[in-house]
Protein backbone atom coordinates (compact mmCIF):
# COMPACT_ATOMS: atom_id res chain seq x y z
CA UNK A 1 0.00 0.00 0.00
CA UNK A 2 1.30 2.93 -1.12
CA UNK A 3 1.02 6.39 1.28
CA UNK A 4 -0.29 9.89 -0.77
CA UNK A 5 -0.61 13.07 0.55
CA UNK A 6 -3.30 15.26 0.62
CA UNK A 7 -3.57 19.02 -0.29
CA UNK A 8 -6.94 20.92 0.43
CA UNK A 9 -8.76 17.38 -0.47
CA UNK A 10 -7.00 16.98 -3.36
CA UNK A 11 -5.24 13.83 -4.02
CA UNK A 12 -2.47 13.68 -6.19
CA UNK A 13 -1.68 10.32 -8.23
CA UNK A 14 1.65 9.51 -10.13
CA UNK A 15 0.39 7.86 -12.79
CA UNK A 16 3.82 5.90 -12.88
CA UNK A 17 4.23 4.97 -9.52
CA UNK A 18 0.54 3.17 -9.56
CA UNK A 19 0.72 1.95 -13.12
CA UNK A 20 -2.51 3.81 -14.78
CA UNK A 21 -0.99 3.35 -18.04
CA UNK A 22 -1.61 0.18 -18.37
CA UNK A 23 -5.21 0.82 -18.04
CA UNK A 24 -6.17 1.84 -21.12
CA UNK A 25 -5.05 2.82 -24.85
CA UNK A 26 -2.71 6.09 -25.17
CA UNK A 27 -4.88 9.46 -25.06
CA UNK A 28 -8.08 7.06 -23.64
CA UNK A 29 -10.66 8.77 -20.89
CA UNK A 30 -11.48 6.50 -18.36
CA UNK A 31 -12.70 6.51 -14.55
CA UNK A 32 -10.69 5.45 -11.93
CA UNK A 33 -11.82 3.70 -8.35
CA UNK A 34 -9.54 4.04 -5.16
CA UNK A 35 -9.43 2.69 -1.76
CA UNK A 36 -7.98 5.08 0.44
CA UNK A 37 -7.60 4.47 4.16
CA UNK A 38 -6.37 6.21 7.20
CA UNK A 39 -6.31 4.63 10.20
CA UNK A 40 -9.85 2.33 10.79
CA UNK A 41 -11.38 4.51 8.32
CA UNK A 42 -11.93 3.45 4.61
CA UNK A 43 -13.33 5.36 1.80
CA UNK A 44 -13.85 4.44 -2.34
CA UNK A 45 -13.52 7.66 -4.34
CA UNK A 46 -13.86 8.01 -8.21
CA UNK A 47 -11.68 10.47 -10.66
CA UNK A 48 -11.28 10.39 -14.13
CA UNK A 49 -7.76 10.45 -16.01
CA UNK A 50 -6.37 10.37 -19.51
CA UNK A 51 -3.95 7.59 -20.05
CA UNK A 52 -0.94 8.59 -20.72
CA UNK A 53 -1.04 12.04 -18.49
CA UNK A 54 1.87 12.27 -15.67
CA UNK A 55 -0.80 12.79 -12.52
CA UNK A 56 -4.57 12.13 -11.25
CA UNK A 57 -6.09 14.73 -9.37
CA UNK A 58 -8.75 13.48 -7.38
CA UNK A 59 -10.81 15.99 -5.46
CA UNK A 60 -13.05 14.93 -2.43
CA UNK A 61 -14.67 16.58 0.49
CA UNK A 62 -14.38 13.79 2.59
CA UNK A 63 -10.60 13.59 2.10
CA UNK A 64 -10.16 16.36 4.06
CA UNK A 65 -11.16 14.43 7.11
CA UNK A 66 -8.84 11.99 6.48
CA UNK A 67 -5.89 14.29 7.82
CA UNK A 68 -2.39 14.64 5.67
CA UNK A 69 -1.92 11.27 4.37
CA UNK A 70 -3.68 8.34 2.65
CA UNK A 71 -2.78 4.84 1.96
CA UNK A 72 -3.86 3.65 -1.19
CA UNK A 73 -5.24 0.10 -1.00
CA UNK A 74 -5.79 0.07 -4.57
CA UNK A 75 -6.63 1.87 -7.94
CA UNK A 76 -8.26 0.25 -10.81
CA UNK A 77 -10.34 1.43 -13.75
CA UNK A 78 -14.05 1.44 -13.26
CA UNK A 79 -16.62 0.84 -15.96
CA UNK A 80 -20.51 0.61 -16.77
CA UNK A 81 -19.88 -3.38 -16.07
CA UNK A 82 -18.35 -2.69 -12.58
CA UNK A 83 -21.38 -1.04 -11.60
CA UNK A 84 -23.76 -3.08 -12.74
CA UNK A 85 -22.23 -6.19 -10.96
CA UNK A 86 -22.40 -3.90 -7.99
CA UNK A 87 -25.74 -2.88 -8.11
CA UNK A 88 -26.36 -6.63 -8.58
CA UNK A 89 -24.49 -7.43 -5.54
CA UNK A 90 -26.56 -5.52 -3.55
CA UNK A 91 -29.94 -6.42 -4.56
CA UNK A 92 -28.85 -9.98 -3.95
CA UNK A 93 -27.82 -9.24 -0.83
CA UNK A 94 -30.84 -7.51 0.31
CA UNK A 95 -33.13 -10.00 -1.10
CA UNK A 96 -34.28 -7.53 -4.09
CA UNK A 97 -32.88 -10.22 -6.94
Amino acid sequence: MATVSINDGILDIYAPKFGLDGLGLHGEKIILKLIVTSGERKLSIFGSYTVGSRHAQISSGELVEFGKEVGVKSVQRYTLRDLVDEVNALLVGSGGK
